[in-house]
């Protein structure tokens, strides 16, 4: 690739065709909206992708730490589709349905960051700190991931509950029709099994 390409280009999201050879073989397991969200397992990586026909709208690898750990190893949206939920989408079919125990990587970016904060005020998941040195939880250092003490050890653990992601949007609609505060149901229906 040329410097002008990726001066020209902006952020390394407008490359995510690089990655569509990870979706070869892939099942596609639901949609949202009108984008077929597809699944994709190679060894010990799991491959989520949102996609708009062909094109790849957000992208989310998954290494495979320990036995029940996976770690971060990329997510990306490309542009225009940013600020939409696409990317927080690949997040929790991943821990809400498919039930997996995912860390953040050691290297979050500002914009990395900005999703597990919201991740801890937001989600209906539970998201801890932990530590990859001593493979413990550390509940009472929520404020050391980002800092220079906790920078080696520390990242952030999602942990998946009971509901799916349907269930979960349908108990927090529940009475909200009739008073006109309804939150839309993003995921239309699994397309190899049922929620």
């Amino acid at each position: 690739m040329k410097l002008e390409e990726i001066y020209i280009g902006g952020a390394r999201s407008v490359y995510l065709e690089n990655y569509l050879k990870d979706f070869n073989g892939a099942i596609d397991v639901a949609t949202l909206y009108k984008y077929i969200l597809k699944k994709n397992i190679v060894g010990d990586e799991i491959f989520y992708g949102l996609f708009d026909e062909d094109s790849l709208v957000s992208y989310l690898k998954l290494e495979k730490y320990n036995d029940k750990l996976y770690q971060v190893r990329l997510s990306q949206v490309e542009g225009i589709y940013k600020g939409h939920g696409y990317g927080t989408a690949l997040y929790d079919y991943a821990i809400m349905n498919d039930k997996i125990y995912v860390l953040s990587d050691l290297n979050l970016t500002k914009q990395s960051q900005d999703v597990w904060d919201n991740f801890q005020t937001y989600s209906k998941f539970k998201v801890v700190p932990y530590n990859i040195k001593t493979n413990t939880e550390e509940l009472d250092r929520c404020d050391e991931v980002y800092s220079e003490e906790g920078r080696d050890e520390l990242v952030w653990l999602a942990i998946p509950g009971n509901e799916t992601i349907n269930e979960a949007l349908a108990r927090r609609n529940y009475g909200r029709e009739e008073a006109g505060k309804w939150i839309m149901c993003w995921y239309g229906p699994e397309i190899n099994g049922e929620y």
